[in-house]
């Protein structure tokens, strides 16, 4: 994985702090998670890497379905990770 496509968001940044200070991976932000997937679908579509994209757990996650079910129908590769939500 050498690129993310995604929105940082309360349940994710733990991620997105790990990707910034643990590794060499680039981190695109975009302004709405469903931006995220088609750039995640356009990446893998173009490099024949697995496209990855990053959002919020909730809506965050409910906004990446429709550039997931386009990039399934197509068959291409792509990772969506999501944040958890911690309950105490």
């Amino acid at each position: 994985m050498k690129h993310v496509y995604g929105v940082p968001g309360a349940a994710i940044l733990p991620f997105y702090d790990a990707v910034k200070e643990l590794t060499k991976i680039e981190s695109y932000i975009v302004r709405h998670e469903q931006t995220g997937a088609f750039m995640a679908d356009g990446y893998s579509r173009a490099t024949g890497e697995v496209g990855v994209c990053a959002a919020t757990s909730g809506p965050g996650g409910t906004n990446f379905l429709t550039g997931l079910y386009g990039a399934w129908m197509d068959s291409i590769p792509m990772i969506a990770i999501t944040g958890q939500q911690k309950i105490v």
